[in-house]
């Protein structure tokens, strides 16, 4: 059972990891993979780019490929064909490529998510291995479990 943290005296309070500490503790473990995580916030940066793009090109095009002008009294519409096509092409050119950043985003921060987590499994196995035959004796081993297993999970979604 755990204490609340009002309920422990102020010593303890000081010594126990903040949120900021902790994720600097896990950040440690994908300093090694900067390069995915830099490509990762390009790809976020591009998605949300691209998103933006389609309304500027649909804008684009009913401005510059559709003109109207009163003749006699009459509004008389003039389409330009081609400026109407290379619109729609830009339009599905600017979706494949929100498509194709979206993707990469995806899995390379899934990569560098699964990575990670074998990086601190491991880690917490490593560290299992060196403690002493006292602390195992003492240890429930459910509890050994669900910290080796569950809390990897847990920053890993995070």
């Amino acid at each position: 059972m755990t204490t609340p943290i009002a309920q422990l005296e102020p010593q303890r309070r000081l010594r126990m990891p903040t949120s900021v500490l902790i994720l600097g503790r896990v950040m440690r473990f994908a300093l090694p993979y900067w390069k995915g995580l830099s490509v990762t916030a390009i790809a976020i940066l591009a998605t949300a780019a691209f998103a933006i793009s389609t309304p500027w090109l649909l804008r684009w095009a009913i401005d510059t490929a559709i003109s109207t002008d009163i003749v006699n009294g009459d509004t008389v519409i003039a389409i330009t064909g081609w400026l109407v096509a290379v619109a729609g092409l830009a339009l599905v050119g600017a979706a494949v490529l929100r498509g194709t950043s979206m993707f990469v985003q995806r899995y390379l921060a899934e990569w560098v998510g699964q990575t990670v987590a074998y990086d601190l499994r491991n880690a917490i196995y490593q560290r299992l291995q060196t403690l002493s035959f006292r602390y195992h004796d003492g240890a429930e081993t459910g509890q050994i479990m669900v910290r080796a297993t569950q809390d990897v999970e847990v920053v890993r979604m995070f």
